[in-house]
């Protein structure tokens, strides 16, 4: 095989899916509060962040009267107010019109979020600000793979649906896959678009960050940190290991999936659809590194729906490795044709 297809969440997008960070912010809220019927009834994303301007400001002034979640041997009872800490979280660390990657970039800023929400006190004593650092590591280990395995399987099986009822009119088929898929794919969705719809063996897809219905959906940010607190009889001395916990485990997952890396060495070229190139700093950096440093010389085909950012991603290709960043082109992947 000499094509490789790194996939991003804009191919899920563009197929119908509503799995940008909107949605999930939306399921959580419903999840805490209940369905609205006028949330429900909006589709139009800038509608429904007008929706969540005026709601938000309204339920910050509840934020402090949530209790953190405990859990009983690391299981925890999904009820109102686990849903309502967690929607919290969202509004102390995100920004309604930020996307996954903003997302992920926030969670370094978690350590912050709980330092205002358990100052310093002298009658905190060590061993109660450490237990309380530790159920806080503990909740934030367990509710973002949670809701996120909760969230995208829904959202897969509302498109299912969709397509099966076939309320999906617009034209979602990329001729450039249909025609060259006898390649490798490295996909950072979860969702199995490319086995289900387009019918590619699960032997030529690395799901680099886990995929649905198995354990283990990854999310993070990719930051190192300073210490936030130099006092040990206060919680936010131990919450270190809350922002760990939000860490994306790039080298791990490099490690992981070696044989899919190392089988890339004879490939030639190389299509990016949905995945956004403009950020060289992007936690997501080393794979990128990864595959340049064996295919430094490979042809690059960039999505053209990503063409007003061409020269933020010529840039950050040229940072990671790629000789001929300077030289990529442009595809209209829905017809397969160079623009």
């Amino acid at each position: 095989m000499d094509k490789l297809f790194i996939i991003g969440n804009g191919f899920d997008i563009a197929h119908g899916l509503k799995s940008d960070y909107l949605y999930f912010k939306k399921y959580v809220y419903e999840k805490a509060y209940g369905e609205n019927q006028i949330l429900s009834s909006l589709d139009d994303s800038k509608q429904i962040e007008e929706f969540f301007l005026e709601k938000d400001e309204k339920i910050e002034i509840e934020l402090d009267s949530i209790d953190l979640p405990t859990s009983i041997n690391f299981e925890y009872s999904i009820d109102n107010n686990f849903y309502r800490y967690f929607y919290q979280m969202l509004l102390k660390i995100s920004k309604i019109e930020e996307f996954w990657r903003d997302f992920e970039k926030s969670l370094v800023n978690i350590g912050g979020l709980f330092v205002e929400t358990f100052p310093s006190s002298p009658e905190y004593a060590p061993h109660t600000a450490e237990d309380t650092a530790e159920n806080i590591k503990e909740f934030v280990s367990y509710a973002i793979p949670q809701l996120l395995s909760e969230w995208i399987s829904n959202v897969y099986q509302d498109w299912e649906k969709e397509l099966e009822d076939r309320t999906i009119t617009k034209h979602i088929s990329k001729d450039t896959i249909m025609l060259s898929k006898d390649a490798y794919f490295l996909t950072f969705n979860y969702t199995p678009v490319l086995e289900d719809y387009y019918g590619i063996s699960s032997k030529q897809i690395c799901h680099i960050h886990g995929e649905l219905y198995k354990p283990e959906l990854l999310m993070g940010h990719g930051d190192y940190y300073s210490k936030l607190h130099e006092d040990p009889t206060s919680t936010p001395y131990y919450l270190d290991g809350a922002v760990e916990a939000t860490r994306k485990p790039v080298q791990k997952q490099l490690q992981r999936h070696a044989e899919f890396f190392d089988g890339l060495k004879d490939v030639k070229e190389l299509y990016v659809i949905g995945f956004n190139l403009t950020d060289s700093h992007t936690v997501d950096r080393p794979y990128f590194e990864e595959l340049f440093e064996k295919v430094p010389n490979i042809d690059i085909y960039i999505d053209s729906f990503a063409k007003d950012d061409e020269y933020k991603i010529k840039r950050t290709l040229n940072d990671w490795g790629a000789k001929k960043a300077y030289q990529l082109r442009f595809i209209d992947t829905d017809t397969n044709t160079v623009v």
